[in-house]
């Protein structure tokens, strides 16, 4: 799931969730998939949205994937 969102394949992204991967699953970090999907745009930001993940996770450092959006990549 994080590949697929950092790329931006959103066809991968929706397959692996009809098949039941786990959109909140962390990483490296504390990354969920919804910040790897910061890097690709805003068409992966809102299929994850729209498919319920959880938007207020936190990394290890206490940070959201909002607050990477907003300041991390200005």
């Amino acid at each position: 799931m994080h590949l697929a969102a950092r790329y931006g394949n959103e066809e991968t992204a929706k397959l692996l969730i009809r098949n039941g991967a786990e959109i909140d699953g962390k990483v490296g970090w504390g990354w969920t998939a919804l910040f790897d999907a910061v890097i690709a745009g805003p068409l992966m930001v809102m299929l994850l949205v729209l498919e319920g993940i959880d938007v207020e996770a936190e990394e290890s450092e206490g940070k959201t994937a909002l607050y990477f959006a907003a300041y991390e990549l200005s």
